[in-house]
């Protein structure tokens, strides 16, 4: 594709690559920046090329560390997105000061998140890292077993075992191709969705505080809730799917809030129900049945207008698309 050779042309032209994901970062951003570091690696040898951000620790052993990059490196480097929409929601907010940007990008764009520069973004896709495969592929750049186990499970996290809408033949084509690379597709699967004793203890209690109200599936949680279980507000905020079997509900959503009064909203349907536009709505953003909010302070997040809303929330498929 165009579009492809276009990136592949920009990211040959910098003689130092940094590829930023979002704050929070889960399998697909963490997946996508490890991947595309390890293929650039193989492609460009005499290129410094960094990960940049927390990725996920835990996975770090198995899929690779994130790297540290000094604050003199940034100026003239090449800032690649994966996973994030704009500028703005990128972790680390070094990639402002980098010489220019494009990105890959799965998010369905608002106006409220211009990126004005080049890139592939294709919200139709279940995961940004298809996107980032295709993008290999397309520019025949060889994927090592590295960046194909950090790509698989990208595609395996946000696609929810390749359950989740928006999952197509091209999806379980591409991880096909990942594993012929010799990955451990059990392995990957593990690490992926492994939780330890102290979050399936909390997962009990969370479901126990959940309420439904108007079709809506949700629970607030404070951090009295998830700091008793020894969990981190991440893994806390990270649990929303937990909450998708418990009643037939249009859209389930979880509020969590942090020690410093922050709070992650994150929205989910099951039955093809758009809540990317409620998020947007509320100045967030996302996937068309994955989206999320931020608020920096408790008082500030609208608990009840949000589930109003979601209680109102759109069916899919009985709208034209143009």
């Amino acid at each position: 594709m165009q579009k492809y050779k276009e990136l592949f042309d920009i990211i040959a032209s910098y003689p130092r690559i940094l590829i930023y994901g979002h704050s929070l970062p889960d399998g697909d951003c963490y997946g996508c920046q490890i991947g595309l570091r390890n293929v650039l690696r193989k492609a460009f040898p005499k290129k410094e090329i960094y990960a940049i951000g927390t990725g996920i620790p835990q996975f770090a052993a198995y899929f690779g560390e994130m790297d540290v990059v000094p604050d003199d490196k940034i100026p003239g480097s090449l800032g690649v997105l994966v996973d994030v929409s704009c500028l703005r929601r990128v972790e680390k907010e070094s990639v402002n000061r980098c010489a220019a940007w494009i990105k890959f990008d799965h998010h369905t764009p608002h106006d409220n998140e211009p990126f004005p520069y080049p890139m592939a973004l294709e919200p139709e896709r279940v995961s940004c890292a298809e996107v980032v495969v295709d993008f290999c592929l397309d520019n025949k750049l060889y994927i090592p077993p590295s960046a194909a186990a950090a790509f698989y499970l990208g595609i395996l996290t946000d696609s929810g075992h390749f359950a989740f809408h928006g999952t197509t033949h091209h999806t379980l084509y591409l991880a096909s191709v990942l594993i012929k690379q010799g990955i451990d597709p059990k392995k990957v699967i593990e690490y992926a969705f492994y939780q330890p004793p102290e979050v399936r203890r909390y997962i009990a209690y969370l479901k126990k505080q959940a309420q439904f109200d108007n079709g809506v599936t949700y629970a607030y949680m404070k951090p009295s809730d998830w700091d008793a279980f020894g969990i981190s507000f991440k893994q806390a905020g990270d649990l929303v799917n937990c909450l998708a079997g418990m009643n037939r509900c249009k859209v389930y959503c979880l509020f969590t809030e942090d020690k410093n009064g922050v709070v992650r909203v994150e929205l989910r349907s099951n039955q093809n129900y758009e809540v990317q536009p409620i998020a947007a709505s509320f100045g967030g953003g996302g996937h068309r049945f994955a989206a999320g909010i931020d608020y920096d302070k408790a008082e500030d997040c609208p608990t009840q207008a949000i589930i109003d809303a979601c209680a109102s929330a759109s069916l899919y498929n009985e709208k034209t698309e143009e």
